[in-house]
């Protein structure tokens, strides 16, 4: 168990935003660091210390140093620091501009000498694959990306977009009123109702991690932050990027689930025609795209996504990566 993300985090601004970043491993500062580094790119929400348990576990099975950055705007800041408004930057928390904050994190703290293995989640892999192929730089840096549960085609027409397409649409003024209301409670208040919330759910074994991050959920500008993006991504994230996969096929993994109400099978299926020779499996099997909201999900995926074998692949090194075969299906 990873412990409070707050004793692994780090606040740094990152092009203009006081954002959270998690890391597991380093006894020294990142851009010091010249080994390799595994780097988490969160979904949406983007606070990604709902990830810190996977971080830990991935970095205790591989001995490699972790990293996840968040996406601008999804944590409420430090006391000291605030957010620069929504109104007057929305290019700052939009799908563009969440890909040119990791493009910023990643040239400003992290040396060129390291190299890095990149874990998408949801549209962290859209965005892992628009940074591997808009900049060459990073291109060049990246032995590998994992891509768990991606989100990287026809977003806006799954349930789950028309779900919250409606929701976001004709309750978001209520929805931010009533999140103003609710952030006054005391922190401790604020994770009881966010434990009973996801129990109503259906949800059981929860990680304290999950329970701390989503208390930003309650906050009116991280909210804020969350529906803006979002409705970007229905509008946005369409046709699938091909070239982005071409270019880089050998260095990606995609891990797809049997039920994932934001990416139905049909896609896997089209996605695994079009491109025979990647490594695309269906093995994330009776699992919430929210993997991270139980345990037993997150360590089965931190099983799928052997960080280490793809680093060691990349240097040559198959024996290491032929102990984690694709799974059966």
């Amino acid at each position: 168990m990873a412990g409070s993300a707050d004793d692994h985090s780090l606040w740094l601004k990152i092009n203009g935003v006081v954002t959270r970043v998690v890391r597991f491993g380093f006894k020294e500062e990142i851009r010091a660091l010249r080994s390799p580094i595994v780097l988490m790119i969160s979904g949406n929400p983007g606070e990604v210390a709902y990830y810190s348990d996977l971080l830990y576990e991935v970095h205790c099975k591989t001995g490699l140093p972790v990293l996840g950055v968040s996406h601008a705007g999804h944590n409420v800041p430090p006391k000291g620091h605030s957010l620069p408004a929504i109104a007057d930057n929305e290019d700052l928390y939009s799908l563009n501009g969440q890909i040119f904050h990791k493009k910023c994190f990643i040239e400003e703290y992290i040396s060129r000498e390291s190299k890095l293995v990149l874990i998408g989640h949801s549209i962290g892999c859209y965005i892992v694959l628009e940074l591997l192929n808009r900049y060459d730089s990073i291109r060049s840096q990246v032995l590998h990306s994992i891509l768990i549960f991606p989100t990287i085609e026809s977003m806006g027409d799954t349930s789950e977009a028309l779900k919250y397409k409606f929701l976001f649409g004709w309750f978001k003024y209520p929805l931010l009123g009533l999140s103003y209301i609710l952030d006054q409670l005391r922190d401790d208040y604020k994770q009881k109702l966010v434990a009973f919330m996801l129990r109503m759910g259906g949800e059981k074994d929860v990680p304290q991690c999950v329970l701390t991050s989503a208390t930003n959920l309650l906050h009116p500008n991280c909210l804020r932050a969350l529906i803006h993006m979002s409705l970007i991504e229905f509008k946005t994230v369409n046709q699938l990027n091909r070239e982005a996969i071409e270019r880089n096929e050998q260095k990606l993994t995609f891990l797809y689930g049997d039920c994932d109400q934001w990416c139905p099978l049909e896609y896997y299926r089209r996605i695994h025609l079009l491109y025979p020779n990647c490594d695309i499996r269906l093995c994330l099997k009776h699992m919430n795209h929210a993997f991270v909201m139980n345990r037993e999900s997150t360590s089965k995926v931190e099983r799928h996504a052997p960080a280490k074998a793809y680093w060691a692949r990349a240097q040559g090194m198959p024996s290491v990566f032929e102990t984690c075969p694709p799974a059966q299906f």
